[in-house]
């Protein structure tokens, strides 16, 4: 199911198969001085900040997508060599039980409900 915009999600691993995560790391993109997002004309966000980890099953809804990040920004990601900029696709979540939106990578972004 593609993930839009106020669909019912969980954090999960990109793998099913990994039971050894407990949590997920969260992020927030660069913003200006009015609080806009910072990124350039594709989308590509300038910079994160790393929030800290989110248990693996929490709850939210999908806020904002659209945006990518460089891979070399996230935590944890092995880089293989690529042409141009290799980037992953990043989405706003909603999370219900902390109260605050997050972003992550999608393939961490599982849909529950739309």
């Amino acid at each position: 199911m593609q993930q839009t915009v106020n669909h019912r999600v969980k954090i999960m691993p990109e793998s099913s198969f990994d039971g050894r995560t407990e949590f997920i790391v969260a992020y927030s993109p660069h913003k200006d001085n009015n609080g806009n997002i910072l990124a350039n004309e594709s989308n590509i966000l300038f910079g994160l900040n790393r929030l800290g980890g989110v248990k693996v099953g929490s709850e939210g809804e999908i806020r904002i997508t659209g945006y990518k990040a460089a891979r070399s920004a996230l935590a944890n990601q092995t880089l293989a060599p690529s042409l141009g900029l290799d980037t992953v696709n990043m989405i706003c979540v909603y999370l219900f039980e902390y109260q605050k939106e997050a972003w992550f990578d999608s393939m961490h972004v599982k849909v529950i409900a739309s």
